[in-house]
């Protein structure tokens, strides 16, 4: 003790102890149990079929960084936007890929454009 004061930090009713403290900060350093060993996840975007859109074929970092790269890309087709469904995966640790969005159309048609 310094100077007669109590270490201890209490946790609810618990005193926290300097060796429960260390264990977990064991557990948490071993290489693939930490949250910093998980690989960052991709999206990309899929096509109708639920495949990988033949002309929007990328990973991304962000899902608001793939439907900008779909929006801007169906823009892009004019009126034959219409019938274009796109989805959106996502990367997961296994290894496979996991459908987040079923493809659907992404743009509403304008009021008045009917």
């Amino acid at each position: 003790m310094d100077g007669g004061k109590d270490d201890s930090r209490m946790v609810g009713t618990r005193p926290r102890t300097q060796s429960s403290l260390g264990v977990v900060m064991v557990v948490l350093s071993f290489p693939g149990l930490g949250f910093a060993s998980l690989p960052p996840r991709a999206y990309r975007l899929i096509d109708a079929l639920c495949q990988p859109h033949p002309q929007l074929d990328g990973l991304y970092e962000t899902v608001e960084e793939a439907l900008r790269d779909a929006i801007a890309w169906l823009e892009g087709l004019g009126p034959d936007a219409d019938g274009a469904l796109i989805g959106l995966e996502v990367s997961t640790q296994a290894g496979p890929w996991r459908t987040i969005r079923l493809p659907s159309s992404l743009l509403c048609p304008l009021p008045g454009a009917a």
